[in-house]
């Protein structure tokens, strides 16, 4: 636990320390958040970081620029089944956001332990009761963390009733001290809060925990608070910030922290202040917990019309302290919230802003982009990347659209026989692909009309010669190159999406493939003939007559043959036709 003493000096730190690892040869694990290791990383020597020096240059264990180290975040697949199994959590019994949240599992578990077996093998809600009506949301982050809340507070006057009345204690009188030990729970919470490090000063925790009664010890034994040097925590950092969250003047704390307004005042405002100088960055979970909890209490129009004033300052450029709350708490805010559809419209401007490479004027490079656009790097500022989009809680559908808009903002492809490391957008739009066809395929067949151009190395000066006056790439290239690429996810689809565009690109990308898959569009040919639809018959007749030559099998003549007596049955006029019937 470093002490705050070294905290506020941790040049001085980082430069003893590798002053003692290279003398003694010793390695060093640090444990900390991002907000600290990014500013601690940049002050100890790259040699000594994770993976020396050519691991710091390529960055794989960062995120968005900063120094490499390896995250530990949330569970995935495998590891988030083999976590529920081995806590005794089933699938469904969380929020899809939270299945694989390490802290919420543990807790769940916990939960469940004291609430005992369910009966009739109904759903065990987090408040103990059997959950009778089927469909009911399975329990998120915030609802587990209130249960536990409950819970330890429960525990807590157990020992309390233990120490001062025996076994004997009457429910009522349990009952009254758990209410009493979460009220406690609350006033520590805004005690930390308070002094704005997330630490109780030892008078402050004798005064909530007396020592006198076994309160003290009590709230030790069960591990909801410990010590940490001469101060008291919550030995649960983010629980710890979620509960003194609830009683953040969330207003106040944006005035001070990003709009330079200072902590106004407020009639009646039963939370608690906070200022720029009192919170450190690592500190930022507590305003976003206040903000996820505003968005449930006052509705998501109150939390956008937070979040739009902060997503101007994240756009505006620049490394000021405000520019980086404004980034952080806008990102980590809406990362959090259990469905982000109502926020489309802040979504949809973000993402335009940031394609289009919005900025202050007077920055030649533009505004965010200033340290990365000028290179060959990605347009979009820090924390805004790929992932960010990928982990937001959207449908496929919406999720591809804001994908299509940021697509401009994609640095240019690495060239032959480069090696890019960071993750692109089109990445995104390619795994989300793989992963739901059905879905995205009609999507992509919609991008052929988006003309914005992507970034091309070509056409920056970084490379010249006959290659230049080749067509710049732009949405709806990229969309015609993933549709060629992922054919075989569903090419029946695919061909069957690619004739009712209507397109020139569609009709193109039709062409290629009548090369590429023969036996396919020989199965389409008979396919598009059967149906009523106009469109696919005229698409039966001009693609027959072409797949003549290029049928390779029995079977590929055989389907034209059947295509074009479904032709010459198509009611109306018999010679319409009859010429590409013939033909096939």
């Amino acid at each position: 636990e470093m002490p705050p003493s070294l905290a506020r000096d941790l040049r001085r730190w980082a430069t003893g320390t590798a002053s003692w690892l290279r003398t003694s040869g010793a390695r060093l694990v640090i444990a900390c958040g991002p907000e600290l290791w990014a500013e601690l990383g940049e002050l100890l020597p790259a040699e000594l970081l994770y993976g020396g020096v050519e691991r710091g240059q390529a960055a794989d264990g960062a995120r968005d620029g900063a120094p490499p180290c390896v995250h530990l975040g949330e569970l995935y697949g495998p590891q988030a089944a083999r976590a529920r199994e081995l806590y005794g959590v089933g699938a469904g019994e969380t929020a899809p956001a939270d299945a694989g949240h390490p802290l919420a599992l543990r807790m769940l578990a916990e939960i469940h332990a004291a609430q005992g077996p369910a009966t009739g093998g109904a759903h065990r809600d987090v408040h103990g009761w059997p959950t009778a009506v089927t469909g009911d949301a399975p329990p998120g982050r915030d609802d587990i963390f209130d249960a536990h809340l409950d819970l330890v507070a429960l525990r807590i006057a157990n020992r309390l009733a233990r120490t001062a009345v025996g076994p004997a204690c009457s429910a009522r009188t349990l009952r009254r001290l758990a209410a009493r030990t979460a009220g406690a729970l609350h006033e520590a919470a805004r005690r930390c809060l308070g002094q704005g490090q997330g630490a109780l000063r030892r008078d402050d925790f004798d005064a909530v925990f007396p020592r006198r009664g076994g309160w003290a010890d009590a709230v030790l034994a069960e591990g909801v608070m410990e010590a940490a040097g001469d101060e008291f925590r919550f030995a649960d950092e983010e629980f710890g910030d979620w509960l003194q969250g609830r009683h953040l003047d969330v207003d106040a704390a944006l005035d001070a922290l990003v709009h330079g307004a200072g902590a106004d005042a407020r009639d009646g405002a039963p939370r608690h202040p906070v200022s720029a100088a009192v919170l450190p960055r690592h500190r930022v979970g507590v305003v976003v917990h206040a903000l996820v909890l505003g968005a449930r209490l006052d509705g998501t129009a109150a939390l956008e019309r937070r979040l739009r004033p902060l997503a101007e300052v994240a756009l505006a450029g620049g490394e000021s302290g405000a520019v980086w709350w404004a980034r952080t708490l806008l990102r980590e805010t809406l990362l959090r919230l259990p469905d982000a559809r109502p926020c489309d419209g802040l979504l949809r401007g973000l993402a335009e802003r940031i394609a289009d490479g919005d900025a202050d004027e007077g920055d030649a490079c533009g505004g965010y982009g200033r340290e990365r656009a000028c290179a060959d790097g990605p347009s979009y500022p820090d924390g805004f990347g790929p992932s960010f989009w990928r982990g937001l809680a959207l449908p496929t559908a919406q999720r591809t659209g804001l994908l299509r808009l940021l697509l401009p903002a994609d640095p240019p492809p690495s060239g032959p026989g480069g090696r890019r490391e960071e993750e692109r957008f089109l990445d995104v739009v390619a795994d989300m692909l793989e992963a739901e066809p059905a879905t995205v395929l009609p999507l992509l067949c919609g991008w052929f009309t988006d003309r914005r151009p992507l970034a091309d190395r070509h056409r920056d000066g970084r490379e010249s010669g006959d290659v230049c006056r080749l067509p710049r790439p732009t949405v709806a290239s990229a969309a015609q190159a993933l549709l060629y690429t992922h054919r075989r996810l569903a090419l029946d689809t695919t061909l069957d999406l690619l004739t009712d565009a209507c397109h020139p690109r569609a009709d193109e990308l039709l062409g290629d493939l009548a090369q590429e898959e023969p036996a396919a569009l020989c199965r389409a040919v008979e396919r598009w003939a059967r149906q009523e639809s106009a469109l696919r018959q005229i698409a039966a007749a001009e693609y027959g007559p072409r797949m003549v030559a290029r049928a390779r099998t029995d079977d590929d003549r055989l389907r034209l043959e059947r295509g074009a007596q479904a032709l010459l049955r198509i009611p109306g006029d018999p010679s319409a036709y009859a010429t590409a019937a013939l033909a096939m």
